[in-house]
This record gives C-alpha cells, sequence and structure tokens, in this order.
C-alpha cells in the first residue's frame, strides 16, 4: 500500500487488518505444512 495512503489511515485498524489477514494466510501455511510432513 502506498505510504502516503497510509499514513491517513488509524493506525490501529490498518495494523489489525494487515495482522488479521497474514495470521489467516500464516496458518493455512501451517496446515499445509503439518498435512505434508504425515
Amino acid at each position: 500500500m502506498n505510504k502516503r495512503i497510509k499514513k491517513h489511515l488509524p493506525c490501529g485498524l490498518y495494523d489489525f487488518k494487515g495482522l488479521e489477514r497474514w495470521l489467516d494466510l500464516y496458518a493455512d501455511i501451517l496446515v499445509e505444512s503439518e498435512r505434508r510432513r504425515t
């Protein structure tokens, strides 16, 4: 995302949304790696 736009967004909201999306993605990766191991 553009840094100039980012500055105008409430930091807490932006960070939470980004973190939430990242955690979902990370969880999917962990599940996939667990499946491959077995």
